[in-house]
């Protein structure tokens, strides 16, 4: 949807072909019904809108879906032992790992250890030498040589899964680079903020008004069976055009080029490199209608909750969305959405076993949920996200390939930016907007980024100074911490 709006904003015309019913891959909504005949809409679920996604926030200003933003009161991970809250961390780079002492995150002591350099490593990104050097890996092997603790680990380990990866298969420069990008690079802390309605009324809804006045083609229920390169352009179920961006999950992306013959000739490296690509553990999001609300007023709307049996993270959407809160005020009740980050590939539990494991961690953390009744649900498990796997970047195109004028826009694609999640996502639309733009000898899109290396990076810009000027250092750390760069 970002290339589709930015090459429709500079006149070119363009047609956006989406398989579902619905746009915006994980981030749609679609209706569905209660047995009363009264509708509502659901979608993957809860997203959060970090203050470092400087691409997507001014694309979100441009439509005025920015306008639907709402500040999360804290970033809460609530484990077997403690609850561990981010809201009182400060947001400053280097003075936030004193706040984490303060709050008890973690002891000083672990700085005493030998394997303590390993931690100053999260500091120094480089994405070149730190895949290099940690892409092989595993986040759960680093910890452990590390010596981190197991309320750290707990924090860490929620990270993880919120990629849909465990933490022994997660690559410890994936960790290095989200690390990098949420919390060790600048000034915006981990407080992120959400949207205050349904996604199609915050978030599709302007994007498809958008499209629309710029003279977008948006087909949906189309799933592309092939495309093929042909003479001066490409051929899209047979239907020709001038450029082709895949903008699919990476099992799509790898479906149509595997069968696509004129691609396998021409790009054969690109072609092994896909097939070489994983999705992520099957994940699962299950959404409850209750007849009463038993949480805690001053829980914040998203929790990350420490593993037990399924439960990875809770989410009160009738306190986050207008239309579940409307449904809450007229039923007396609460809307809920409960997490799973990853399941065992091979065992897909039970409709039935999901509920019951699912409520069963649930009351354990909030035993006032035992009393509450179940009105209606909606249980999903998917199998479309990006991997973060050991090995994986390896694998990942850029957005170009050989063949001119065909480029992959995606969380998967390998990008210049240290970007994650939704960021990259919108940010890979840019990048591949911006390939067709400069063919056309058109304005680029701007691309913005939270610094490229880390504080302690070999080369950044924090040099050595001569002395007598003490001042000089912390103004140029003041100004890392609040750069965008722009590329």
């Amino acid at each position: 949807m970002s290339a589709a709006l930015v090459l429709g904003e500079r006149g070119q015309s363009v047609t956006l072909l989406e398989r579902n019913e619905y746009l915006g891959g994980k981030v749609g909504s679609w209706p569905i019904q209660f047995s009363d005949g009264s509708t509502t809409h659901i979608s993957h679920g809860f997203h959060a809108f970090f203050r470092q996604y400087h691409n997507l926030r001014r694309l979100l200003a441009r439509l005025g879906a920015d306008s639907f933003l709402r500040p999360m009161s804290d970033y809460l991970v609530i484990t077997e032992c403690k609850s561990l809250r981010f809201g009182k961390i400060s947001p400053v780079p280097l003075i936030n790992i004193a706040s984490m002492l303060r709050e008890g995150f973690f002891s000083p002591m672990i700085f005493l250890k030998p394997s303590a350099w390993r931690l100053v490593i999260m500091l120094a990104y480089d994405r070149d030498r730190i895949f290099k050097d940690w892409d092989h890996v595993s986040f759960a092997s680093f910890a452990k040589r590390a010596g981190l603790t197991q309320d750290f680990m707990a924090i860490m380990n929620n990270v993880c899964r919120s990629y849909f990866t465990a933490e022994g298969e997660m690559s410890t420069a994936e960790m290095f680079k989200a690390s990098h990008t949420y919390f060790f690079s600048n000034d915006l802390g981990l407080v992120y903020d959400y949207m205050d309605d349904d996604y199609d009324a915050t978030l599709i809804g302007p994007f498809r008004r958008a499209l629309s006045c710029y003279g977008v083609g948006v087909r949906t229920g189309q799933c592309i069976k092939s495309i093929e390169v042909a003479e001066g352009g490409f051929l899209v179920d047979g239907e020709r055009y001038d450029r082709l961006i895949v903008a699919s999950d990476i099992r799509s992306a790898r479906t149509l080029v595997a069968s696509s013959r004129s691609i396998n000739v021409m790009a054969p490296l690109l072609c092994q490199r896909l097939q070489g690509m994983k999705s992520a553990r099957p994940y699962s999001v299950i959404r409850l209608w209750l007849d009463c609300d038993p949480f805690p007023q001053e829980l914040p709307v998203f929790t990350f909750l420490e593993r037990r049996h399924f439960l990875d993270s809770l989410t009160l959407v009738h306190r986050a969305e207008q239309e579940s809160s409307e449904w809450s005020s007229s039923h007396r009740g609460a809307v809920i959405e409960l997490h799973c980050y990853g399941l065992e590939a091979d065992h897909v539990p039970s409709p039935e076993a999901f509920l019951d494991g699912f409520m069963d961690d649930l009351c354990h953390y909030f035993p006032a949920a035992r009393d509450a009744q179940i009105l209606h649900q909606e249980l999903q498990v998917r199998n479309d996200f990006t991997s973060y796997a050991i090995g994986q970047d390896s694998f990942r195109p850029d957005t170009t390939c050989q063949i001119p004028g065909l480029t992959f826009a995606g969380d998967w694609i390998r990008l210049p930016i240290p970007a994650m999640l939704m960021e990259a996502a919108c940010t890979s639309g840019l990048l591949a907007a911006n390939e067709i733009l400069h063919e056309l000898g058109l304005r680029p899109e701007p691309i913005e980024s939270v610094p490229l290396r880390g504080l302690l990076s070999p080369g950044n810009s924090l040099k050595p100074l001569k002395p007598l000027k003490p001042l000089k250092p912390l103004k140029r750390f003041w100004n890392h911490l609040r750069s965008t760069v722009r590329i």
